[in-house]
């Protein structure tokens, strides 16, 4: 232990030394109007390989998205070039980009700025890499118009300095299928259309209530599997979920999202790993992971990691959700338009909180840009003045439309292209809708959405530490575990499995 000690003052040390020499963020860098020279932004469009090929273009929509706004801003400022570089081997490999950074840090073959999140950022600020933008995080700040919550929680990630300005952001959303919920006789309505069957409900069935806390939900859980024993009597093959009531999609999220409700540390940002890993010795953490397990042994609850195989992989819980086997999906927003199948339509809802004494929290999901030191501090006004330029009021909406990401800017949500789908989500949405008003509709709604928890602060991310990634991973695998255990039933059993996987998540992120 001592030699960990060691290791981490010594960490310690070194990153308050080469933060201290990357300037600070009390002023902001100013460009030098007469400057001419170029910038270069790593980002995760995959590129067009056949760009004189139309036909393929709304593959790579994000690409030329990117493009559009680079070739708008030079038109508007040609003394500055942008230079736009995919790296990674697929759309929005983050990891793949990461690793290039990581690769060219040591020689100074670093971009201006790059697409990322916090959690690698926080490990090349350590290194001295990353630009403190503070200050200009502060102008922003200033600016009425932008979004503050997401500012908030970007800063959240590192304690006190801003390595990261937020870019394109998601959410999630408790999603719901509308039919199950009101309907009230035998058959659901919608039974004949397109490919898909509606759930036959029992005699007794009754409309349901909204929920606004986990415990509600599974509560509502029990009933409906009360309520539709066709759909519940079996739901496992293989050890898979078939059928399922609720599915939270990503396992992590869940455990980390409920902690932050019920006030519980996940991770800090402390410097020495082994003080900023709350969960692993926290009782409060591990009744909750209890908790959940009792709840996922019920059959009521169960993520990706649970459900049936699809080829190598376990499948979309929306495909259990358009084929009737689950009535209740928590996940990212993004995901909207996969929402909108034939012959059932979808009630979106904000993530509950997890009782009625918890507080309501979203993770604040996407991407982020971080700058990169140089010596010409030109190149990092150029940089800064080119995100201004991505994020302003037409290109954030513009982004937005294309991706159901969230702008960062109040403004854009008055966009006339944000506007749209925010008037067709007021339409009544039906199992008869069709696909395209559904899209326009869901569009809207994730947008509300979005509004919402802004305006109530529910907007969170997690601090981030040196081990903060192998945290999340630990966090996945053990809820993972823990869902696909089926020995332990009493609940001694279940304890001691809990106790005995917070163990081994610990043993991971530190060995």
């Amino acid at each position: 232990m001592k030699g960990l000690k060691t290791t981490v003052c010594a960490l310690s040390l070194l990153m308050v030394a080469s933060l201290a020499s990357c300037g600070g963020g009390n002023k902001d860098v100013e460009l030098d109007e007469n400057w001419e020279g170029s910038i270069t932004w790593w980002h995760t469009y995959q590129e067009d390989p056949t760009p004189d090929d139309d036909s393929d273009n709304k593959n790579y929509a994000l690409y030329y998205y990117a493009k559009g706004v680079a070739d708008e801003f030079m038109k508007a400022n040609p003394k500055i070039k942008v230079k736009l570089v995919f790296k990674g081997s697929k759309q929005n490999d983050y990891y793949g980009v990461s690793q290039e950074v990581a690769k060219g840090i040591p020689t100074g073959d670093v971009p201006n700025m790059v697409t990322t999140y916090g959690t690698y950022v926080y490990g090349w600020a350590k290194d001295g890499a990353i630009a403190d933008v503070s200050a200009h995080a502060e102008t922003l700040k200033a600016d009425s118009d932008y979004n503050k919550g997401y500012l908030d929680s970007e800063i959240n990630q590192y304690g006190n300095k801003y390595y990261s300005l937020p870019y394109s952001k998601s959410a999630e959303a408790l999603m719901l299928n509308a039919e199950v919920m009101k309907a009230g006789a035998r058959e659901a309505a919608g039974a004949d259309a397109g490919k898909y069957v509606a759930p036959v409900a029992g005699a007794s069935k009754k409309a349901y209530a909204n929920v606004d806390s986990f415990e509600g939900l599974m509560d509502l859980a029990k009933t409906m599997k009360t309520d539709y024993p066709e759909v519940f009597a079996s739901q496992k093959k293989d050890g898979n979920f078939e059928a399922v009531p609720v599915i939270y999609e990503d396992a992590a999220n869940m455990f980390i999202t409920l902690l932050e409700s019920k006030g519980i540390p996940f991770v800090t940002n402390d410097e020495n790993p082994v003080n900023a890993l709350k969960f692993v010795n926290d009782q409060k953490a591990k009744d909750l992971a209890v908790q959940l397990t009792k709840w996922n042994h019920e059959g009521l609850l169960a993520t990706k990691n649970n459900l049936r195989m699809s080829g190598q992989y376990h499948d979309y819980p929306s495909n259990l959700f358009a084929e009737g086997k689950c009535f209740a999906i928590i996940a990212s927003t993004t995901g909207a338009p996969w929402m909108a199948g034939d012959g059932y339509s979808v009630s979106w809802n904000e993530v509950p909180k997890f009782d009625a004494s918890s507080s309501k929290k979203v993770i604040s999901q996407g991407p982020s840009l971080a700058f990169f030191n140089k010596k010409d501090k030109n190149e990092l006004a150029a940089s800064l003045k080119f995100y201004d330029f991505l994020t302003n009021k037409a290109n954030t909406a513009s982004l937005a439309v294309k991706t159901n990401y969230f702008p960062v800017r109040k403004s854009a949500l008055e966009d006339e292209s944000v506007k749209e789908l925010r008037e067709a989500a007021k339409k009544e949405i039906t199992y008869e809708t069709s696909y395209a008003d559904k899209k326009n509709a869901y569009g809207g709604k994730v947008f509300d959405l979005d509004e919402a928890y802004n305006k109530n602060g529910n907007y969170f991310m997690s601090p981030v530490f040196s081990l903060s990634d192998k945290a999340r991973t630990a966090a996945n695998n053990m809820i993972t575990a823990l869902f696909d255990d089926v020995n332990a039933t009493t609940d001694e059993q279940i304890k001691k499995l809990v106790d005995d996987q917070f163990a081994a998540a610990k043993k991971y992120i530190l060995e």
